[in-house]
């Protein structure tokens, strides 16, 4: 009998330098980054003005100390805004409903209906998400938002109180676990790691033998008192299974900026994105998870070492990257917000994770793949091709875009801060300057002769107040302004 042929144990991996996909990355999204520096520092002065930041300063014309009032018109323009959108969405549900072709699949789409309602509403928290996207949609003119399918496993403890079993531990207690903790599950192995059986490791078969694992278990066993014991289980657990709706920063996506939309460039989507980033932070324990269930599979021992060194030794007061974070740091600032002290830790990096075209397959020509990348230690952590992820025809990017006023060839619309700026403005001007008149005429200037008696220093006037001068008709002329409405 001819021997079996080699099969492929390891995952199939891409043909590329992952050097030259680092710098191809980067560099990328930090042209980008630039591109938009100026347009970016318009955005913060209009977010200034609409939540009042610009009035604390003292105002040193006409004279210092003059009127800084303001008028939270912006605000309440666009509170009124987003709450009209949210409950247009909100208050009718389902928020969507499939359009049925055949009497035969009513019920299944009524079915349809509670599932996408309660996978929106239940499941990823959907009135959370849908308000930030409303409130990103008014106020910044364009929303990103990153929807996708995500499943999180934890290792879970679990502590379960029973009546003390009759006999010994050894003897009583795989009975106990079989019959009464997992209730008749089937156990592919029962191990007893002490003599005294206080102390066991068992395994369960996986529910899905295509995609999931053996579930190892740890059991330790406690008695609190005579009649009673405490069994601790901990054992790896899908805490999360279902749709994501993640609603990203402008600061958080980076794209080139003459582009109508966020997907490839199509012959029937001529004016969409060559590539898209998204920069998210990832935890140490994620990273090292990550690495360890083959999902940033391109990363090395060596590059998750100096990743943890970098997270460790980079505090927020010198972390800023690029004069983005910098306009992030002033909005923490005005708004009374102080970064933790040099010194302390944090415990993420950053990172970029790129949509676009890579000859991947040596075939000189392009396809869409999606590259994970550490920006603080420029290592590559992943490399996949978009419908490997991302199964469709045509392939889509994850990342969609939204704008109130589109403009058209440009990446980022307009806002209805940017409309409101104008009027703002001229409200404020118009309120300062009444404010102003009326203190000036409440207490007016005046010129005094230079060979009077007063001292030559600056007269406060207050009610029923005399100053004493030689000819009060000539010494002293109060200026009178002309009265306004």
């Amino acid at each position: 009998m001819p021997d079996a042929p080699d099969r492929k144990r390891r995952r199939r991996r891409f043909s590329v330098d992952a050097d030259a996909v680092v710098d191809h990355v980067l560099e990328r999204v930090e042209h980008a980054q630039d591109e938009r520096q100026s347009w970016m520092g318009l955005r913060a002065r209009r977010y200034a003005k609409f939540r009042g930041w610009t009035m604390e300063d003292t105002k040193t014309f006409p004279w210092d100390g003059a009127s800084q009032a303001h008028i939270p018109l912006m605000m309440a323009d666009v509170l009124r805004m987003e709450a009209a959108l949210f409950n247009a969405v909100v208050g009718i549900r389902p928020v969507m409903s499939p359009k049925v072709m055949q009497r035969a699949n009513k019920e299944r789409a009524e079915r349809a209906n509670q599932l996408i309602d309660h996978q929106v509403f239940v499941e990823s928290g959907g009135e959370t998400w849908i308000g930030q996207y409303i409130s990103q949609y008014v106020q910044e003119g364009t929303a990103f938002a990153m929807t996708r399918w995500a499943r999180d496993a934890r290792m879970v403890h679990l502590l379960k109180r029973y009546p003390r079993p009759e006999g010994d531990f050894p003897t009583a207690i795989p009975v106990l676990l079989t019959d009464v903790v997992f209730k008749g599950r089937a156990l592919t192995s029962l191990e007893r790691k002490d003599e005294d059986g206080y102390s066991w490791r068992l395994t369960l078969p996986p529910k899905d033998p295509v995609h999931d694992d053996p579930v190892e278990v740890e059991i330790e066993v406690y008695e609190p008192d005579d009649e009673r014991i405490e069994v601790a289980i901990g054992m790896p657990q899908v805490v999360y299974d279902g749709p994501a709706v993640i609603v990203h920063d402008l600061e958080d996506v980076v794209a080139p900026m003459r582009v109508d939309n966020l997907q490839p460039v199509t012959p029937e989507n001529p004016f969409g994105a060559p590539w898209v980033a998204r920069l998210s932070r990832v935890s140490l324990d994620d990273l090292r998870r990550g690495k360890e269930d083959g999902i940033y599979d391109a990363l090395t021992t060596k590059e998750l070492d100096e990743a943890e060194a970098q997270a460790v030794a980079t505090t927020p007061e010198g972390e800023a990257t690029h004069q983005e974070d910098e306009v992030r740091a002033l909005k923490d600032t005005l708004a009374g917000q102080e970064p933790m002290p040099a010194g302390a830790e944090r415990s993420f990096v950053t990172m970029v994770e790129w949509y676009g075209p890579w000859d991947a397959d040596g075939d000189d020509l392009d396809e869409e793949v999606i590259f994970s990348v550490i920006l603080e230690t420029r290592a590559l952590a992943r490399a996949r091709w978009l419908t490997e992820n991302f199964p469709g025809a045509p392939p889509r990017r994850p990342i969609s875009k939204a704008s109130p006023i589109p403009v058209k060839g440009q990446l980022y619309g307009i806002g209805f801060l940017e409309l409101m700026e104008g009027l703002h403005d001229f409200v404020h001007v118009i309120l300062n300057q009444t404010i102003d008149n009326g203190a000036i005429t409440n207490l007016p200037a005046g010129l005094y002769r230079a060979s009077s008696g007063l001292k030559p220093e600056t007269i406060h006037l207050s009610p029923g107040e005399l100053i004493p001068t030689d000819n009060p008709q000539q010494d002293f002329h109060p200026i009178v302004w002309p009265g306004r409405d």
